[in-house]
């Protein structure tokens, strides 16, 4: 069932897994999810030395997409209104604080997946790298005990469309 799967997950997180965890949790004081995936395309572009204009362009479109995302996966949340793990399951102890929504469909995921397709799109000789990206911020929240399978297979399954 999926309450046992993520406290599975929870219980056996490896420390690079927690520290994923805590990485993609956007906790106080940190950048949040969404300003992760920008610092992190940031990086790879000065890295890269994508032109000024090149890459304003880029973070233009990247947020754009985020924020579309965002939009989508709270209409999605409160149309499901499916409880967390932590609730089902009084025993389970997140590494992070969950957040107070709905768990269904998972947000990290959500916001991942859609800042990877557009870095995958601006830079194709890196979609490993960007789907690998996007696929630890959502399973972060499953090793956290966040989240469901379920709430990150559905991305995972829709943007592979």
């Amino acid at each position: 069932d999926q309450v046992t799967f993520t406290q599975n997950a929870l219980n056996n997180a490896t420390p690079k897994q927690k520290r994923a965890t805590v990485f993609w949790a956007g906790g106080p004081g940190t950048k949040t999810p969404p300003g992760q995936l920008l610092l992190l395309a940031d990086e790879y572009m000065q890295e890269k030395s994508v032109a000024v204009a090149r890459a304003l362009l880029v973070r233009s479109v990247l947020t754009m997409a985020v924020a579309d995302a965002a939009t989508a996966v709270f209409d999605s949340k409160y149309t499901y209104f499916v409880k967390r793990p932590f609730m089902m399951d009084q025993t389970l102890h997140t590494i992070m604080p969950t957040p107070n929504h709905p768990s269904y469909a998972a947000g990290h995921s959500t916001l991942s997946a859609a800042g990877a397709a557009v870095l995958k799109h601006c830079f194709p000789e890196d979609k490993t790298m960007w789907e690998t990206k996007a696929h630890e911020a959502g399973m972060s929240r499953i090793w956290g005990g966040i989240h469901y399978l379920m709430d990150h297979a559905a991305i995972k399954a829709a943007s592979s469309l």
